[in-house]
């Protein structure tokens, strides 16, 4: 899995921050065409500081699940829990 973030911190600072309240986090998307099963996949690991909101790195997703993840047929949205 990928990760992203700063390449300028180091490993005793990334500590400090996660011990501050910063997190990792990835985010779950679905693609799927009408005929063939949705693919889940996740997406890389995002660092999030304590003091920076997650929702810029999830909107990208969002708009990705709701353009091309729901529309599984004949699957449907039962196989997407």
């Amino acid at each position: 899995m990928r990760m992203s973030i700063d390449k300028a911190i180091k490993f005793q600072e990334l500590e400090t921050l996660i011990r501050k309240g910063g997190r990792f986090i990835s985010y779950q998307y679905i693609i799927s065409m009408p005929v063939f099963f949705p693919t889940k996949r996740m997406s890389r690991l995002f660092f999030i500081r304590n003091n920076e909101k997650a929702s810029k790195y999830s909107l990208k997703y969002n708009i990705l699940n709701f353009l091309l993840g729901f529309w599984g047929l004949p699957f449907g949205p039962p196989n997407y829990v």
